[in-house]
């Protein structure tokens, strides 16, 4: 009734209520969950969760909330942060308008409530009496999603929710505008469908009393909504993707789907970010100086050679010159066995493999040996590196 209606509790109902708070512990945690939602989303949330920090309830049933509560420095030197709370969750739903159907949106709700939950735990005392709270985005994302799946909520909803916690300081490096169109990218892309609910909270989280501080953070916050939707209109932002698809990608480098592939694709994303849409013909560009000639040999090597070893029903015969031809790309022996460790089924050293020999080979166990021999030497190669590619990518091409 505090919450939906906006009556005050009797005090005789208060202090019920504050002596059988432990009773609330009986009571599921989807029940829980389901009286919270209805609060927050209520017309007056703020008479509702006051009242329920203080009569010890909100100890039991979400303690990140009352311990927001954290005493004063005694210069004043950061401000009440469960107020702050309280009043960004009030500011938030003043602009609910700016979501899809304007009406209660939990998910924007909850995330102005556990916005801060992370500062008690990263307060740090500067030795000229400052306070800090670094980092306190990261922490109070992660006790947010812990705090939702007990109380049973959907993953959509813990998502949603903990990215926007985590991403709600991300606006603060923006300055006077000196992000680059690939940092507004990235920001577009990191915030995915929850853009809209983040545009509502950075805006709600202002809640300084300098009014001259105030508007220039409004200004700047207009101006990066001003780019962003300059940026959708000229790269279709809300669909970012590389300029060539997995299929694409199978087709240039003449392989099945794999991991390799995914390597590529979150590559050419990156290009994609940083540099804005690149064009077909110079993603295919890209791929090729990236990977390099090497690794389109290998992978077609690959390819042949594992034919080869079924039509001939056995494992292939190691040849010297292998070695020779990876010594030559540098990598001897010895680098050679440092890189793949052992496998317990196979010998080597120019001869058929055989089982039970415990010795280190010098092979990927999962490749023909001699073209894994290529594959460790392929790997050293710069143009690979960029990529983070590892063995098993390539044995799984």
């Amino acid at each position: 009734f505090a919450a939906q209606l906006g009556f005050d509790v009797a005090p005789e109902v208060v202090a019920a209520m504050t002596a059988m708070a432990d009773r609330i512990e009986i009571v599921s945690a989807e029940r829980v969950r389901d009286e919270l939602v209805k609060l927050v989303c209520a017309r007056y949330p703020r008479r509702g969760l006051t009242l329920l920090v203080d009569t010890g309830i909100a100890d039991r049933v979400l303690p990140e909330l009352p311990a927001l509560r954290l005493e004063r420095d005694e210069h004043h030197r950061h401000k009440d942060v469960y107020e702050h709370t309280l009043t960004v969750l009030e500011q938030s739903i003043d602009l609910e308008h700016r979501l899809g159907d304007g009406g209660p949106d939990f998910v924007s709700r909850f995330a102005a409530l556990m916005h801060d939950i992370g500062k008690p735990r990263t307060r740090r005392f500067q030795s000229d009496g400052a306070v800090t709270f670094h980092h306190h985005d990261v922490v109070g994302a992660k006790m947010t999603r812990k705090r939702m799946k007990a109380l049973r909520f959907p993953n959509d909803q813990v998502d949603a929710v903990s990215d926007l916690v985590e991403l709600h300081l991300r606006f603060h490096g923006y300055g006077s505008g000196e992000w680059t169109d690939s940092a507004v990218r990235r920001y577009v892309r990191d915030a995915g469908a929850e853009l809209e609910r983040l545009h509502v909270l950075t805006r709600a989280d202002c809640t300084t009393r300098n009014k001259r501080k105030a508007e220039r953070l409004r200004r700047t916050y207009d101006d990066l909504e001003v780019r962003i939707e300059r940026l959708t209109e000229e790269e279709e932002l809300a669909a970012i993707r590389p300029d060539l698809d997995g299929n694409q990608i199978m087709e240039i480098l003449g392989i099945e789907p794999s991991p390799l592939v995914g390597k590529a694709y979150k590559h050419l994303l990156e290009l994609r970010l940083e540099h804005g849409p690149l064009g077909t013909e110079r993603a295919e560009a890209e791929l090729a100086r990236q990977l390099g000639g090497p690794l389109l040999e290998l992978v077609e090597t690959t390819q042949v050679a594992g034919r080869s070893a079924d039509q001939e029903g056995g494992p292939q015969v190691v040849e010297e010159s292998e070695i020779s031809r990876c010594s030559s790309g540098g990598l001897g022996e010895d680098g050679l066995t440092q890189q793949f460790g052992a496998h317990p089924q196979s010998q080597l050293v120019g001869e058929r493999a055989t089982p039970g020999h415990s010795e280190r080979p010098l092979v990927h166990p999962e490749l023909p040996q001699g073209l894994s021999r290529r594959a460790d030497a392929v790997l050293q190669s710069s143009s690979v590196k960029e990529l983070g590619l590892q063995a098993d990518d390539i044995a799984s091409s």
